[in-house]
C-alpha cells in the first residue's frame, strides 16, 4: 500500500476524532451530535491526545514504514482513547502489535511494541513527574517527548528485524 493511501486512512481517523460525540450544553443532559453528517459507517470516536500525537507522528514521518510493515490496515481505537496497531499474521498466529496504554497508578502514558522476540515500551508522558520550570511550553515539550518515543520505537523494530534476518 502506498504511503499516500496510509496518509489518507490515518487522516480520516484524525478528522473523525476531532469532533466530539456530544455537544456541550447547559443542562446535565447532552444531546448527541447528528450522525447524518458523517459518511455511512463512520462515527466520531475518542482518541486521547497522547495517542493522537503518536498516531500523527507515525502518519506524518513514518507513513512509508507503516505501509512497509503492512500496519496500515490493523488500527484499532480502544474505548479509553488508546490504540493498537496489529502486524498482519497468518490465522492462529500472533505477529505482534504496537499499542499505547495508561498506567493509572503511576500516571504514565506508554507506547509499547511486541514483534517476534522484541518486547519494549517507551514512556510517552509522565503526569506524575515534578513540574519542569524550564520555560518550554508543556504541549511543545510533550509533543517532542512523544515524537522521540515514536522514532525510537520505529528504530527498535527495524534493528530487531535486521538482527533477526542476519
Amino acid at each position: 500500500m502506498s504511503s499516500s493511501k496510509v496518509t489518507r486512512n490515518l487522516s480520516r481517523i484524525s478528522k473523525l476524532t476531532a469532533k466530539p460525540r456530544f455537544r456541550s450544553t447547559v443542562s446535565s443532559q447532552a444531546a448527541p451530535v447528528d450522525d447524518e453528517n458523517y459518511p455511512k459507517g463512520f462515527y466520531p470516536i475518542y482518541v486521547h491526545n497522547v495517542s493522537k500525537v503518536a498516531l500523527e507522528r507515525l502518519q506524518k514521518d513514518h507513513s512509508s514504514w507503516i505501509a512497509s510493515k503492512t500496519l496500515d490496515s490493523g488500527l484499532h481505537i480502544n474505548p479509553n482513547g488508546t490504540f493498537t496497531l496489529s502486524f498482519p499474521a497468518r490465522e492462529g498466529f500472533d505477529s505482534g502489535r504496537i499499542w499505547t496504554s495508561y498506567d493509572s497508578s503511576k500516571k504514565q502514558h506508554w507506547l509499547s511494541v511486541y514483534r517476534h522476540k522484541l518486547a519494549v515500551r517507551f514512556l510517552l508522558k509522565d503526569n506524575g513527574q515534578l513540574v519542569d520550570r524550564s520555560g518550554t511550553s508543556d504541549s511543545k515539550r510533550m509533543s517532542s517527548q512523544i515524537h522521540a518515543a515514536v522514532d525510537q520505537m520505529v528504530y527498535a523494530v527495524d534493528q530487531a528485524e535486521a538482527k533477526r534476518s542476519s
